[in-house]
């Protein structure tokens, strides 16, 4: 009897261990967790799957998914992650120092290790095609990172056929997306050209509880950032732009932040999103004039100045004309360049 009761517990204890082959185990600890009571899988904006966390910040579920690259999503925090039906994946990591600490054992975890290569690779391209927007440039940088991200795969020995071909594959969709991006970045400079009026916007929500129109800057230059709290990039440009703020102390111009952040990207929640902007402008004690976009992209002033990517930035002039409807940003050089030229 006592072997019979062993040997039925061994096979429930095998059985819940195990990982079925046409489902994905992903498991793992969020450590200091917050208020966000779930952890998240998404490729692209489709949501795979929901993984609600204990208190103690525990997870762990089985799911269906399609084989290929998706993003492990904490609250506005995001990792990659290969995923595919089989897999047994273990996810740890310390909410409090988030990107630092992001751990993933089990299966994945080879390509999860090359992240930080992929990320350098993607951000050096990136900030090449922002600084050169012109569709002959992008041909040629695109076909540089393509075979950059081919050989990293090389040197690591990713010899998987199907794992290099999603992988390959995640690269060209980001370069389509990236197409669209610089086309639309070339034709709002042949449609909001400088001199031309500038959009207006009024009564957005400004950090001292009051509101602010475009308006109450006249008579000053304006340099405006849209960004959001999610959008990487956008938040990696906040250090040259403080150092910006310090630098043009005292002058004629104002430095605007218009955070686009939506319900939808804050779990449909108006409030939620709202309190992401005011926490993380006073956390990291942004300067400058911030706001908050009354209806987020679909604003009429973000809408007129063609806003459908980010960061982007606008320069008015004084008398409320644009100087450029895509600016360079903060750490772009030829802003200073831009800057000077109108003794600002």
């Amino acid at each position: 009897m006592r072997i019979l009761l062993f040997t039925v517990c061994l096979i429930f204890l095998i059985g819940c261990s195990t990982t079925p082959s046409d489902r994905m185990r992903f498991s793992g600890t969020i450590e200091n967790p917050d208020e966000n009571r779930s952890i998240r899988i998404y490729r692209g904006t489709t949501l795979l799957k929901d993984f609600p966390l204990t208190q103690d910040g525990k997870f762990d579920d089985i799911f269906e998914v399609e084989e290929g690259l998706a993003f492990i999503v904490y609250g506005s925090k995001f990792k990659r992650v290969y995923v595919k039906n089989g897999f047994n994946t273990r996810f740890i990591v310390d909410n409090g120092d988030f990107y630092n600490t992001a751990n993933l054992k089990g299966d994945g975890s080879d390509i999860f290790a090359l992240e930080d290569d992929f990320d350098e690779l993607e951000a050096q391209y990136s900030d090449l095609i922002i600084d050169n927007p012109t569709l002959e440039y992008f041909e040629s940088a695109s076909e540089n990172y393509r075979t950059e991200f081919i050989s990293i795969l090389d040197e690591h020995e990713i010899d998987d056929s199907t794992q290099i071909d999603n992988l390959v594959a995640d690269v060209d969709d980001f370069i389509s997306r990236f197409r669209v991006k610089i086309e639309s970045r070339v034709n709002v400079k042949n449609e909001l050209q400088k001199g031309d009026p500038s959009p207006t916007f009024v009564y957005y929500e400004n950090l001292t509880g009051g509101f602010s129109s475009l308006s109450d800057f006249r008579g000053k230059y304006v340099y405006i950032d849209f960004w959001t709290t999610w959008c990487g990039p956008c938040l990696k440009e906040f250090p040259n732009l403080k150092e910006l703020e310090a630098d043009y102390l005292n002058r004629n111009i104002e430095f605007l932040y218009i955070s686009l952040d939506a319900p939808q990207d804050h779990r449909d929640d108006p409030d939620r999103a709202r309190k992401a902007w005011i926490d993380y402008v006073e956390e990291h004690e942004l300067g400058g004039v911030q706001l908050f976009s009354d209806k987020a992209f679909d604003s009429d002033f973000v809408k007129d100045y063609k806003i459908d990517f980010i960061p982007r930035y606008v320069l008015i002039d004084p008398d409320g004309k644009i100087i450029s409807a895509d600016a360079p940003r903060p750490s772009n050089p030829a802003l200073i360049d831009l800057l000077n030229e109108y003794g600002i």
